[in-house]
């Protein structure tokens, strides 16, 4: 009893509108797949309803009919932007800190004795 107690109060739910897209997580092993490189979230599908809090109806396209699934086997779909990937969905202000920070990348004195990869790390050359 104590270990639900302490469950319920910690308990946070994701909550979903109709017309969200979202991955559901579909926990089937495959016969001759290893499970180590498997994903199981499939998707993205859309919220058809929500019965409950907890509970939304999803139109997964594996069934005909919607299916109702809880909360917990469900996330939201959201954009991805990878290293390397212009952002072009990006509003006014993250594309002033852009600029910013490159002047100031670009204004900084090179040193020969450190290389400063794209992602921050220092390499010094070899001895």
């Amino acid at each position: 009893m104590r270990q639900k107690q302490i469950h319920d109060r910690r308990a946070f739910y994701e909550t979903f509108e109709v017309g969200d897209k979202v991955y559901v997580y579909f926990p089937v092993k495959r016969v001759g797949n290893s499970s180590k490189l498997t994903s199981f979230w499939k998707g993205p599908f859309n919220v058809r309803g929500k019965l409950s809090d907890v509970l939304n109806e999803i139109d997964c396209v594996r069934d005909r009919n919607n299916q109702v699934v809880h909360c917990d086997r469900v996330r939201k779909c959201r954009s991805q932007l990878l290293s390397g990937e212009d952002g072009l969905g990006k509003s006014d202000d993250e594309d002033e800190c852009l600029v910013e920070n490159e002047i100031q990348e670009n204004d900084r004195p090179s040193s020969d004795t450190e290389d400063v990869s794209r992602f921050g790390r220092k390499r010094k050359p070899p001895v």
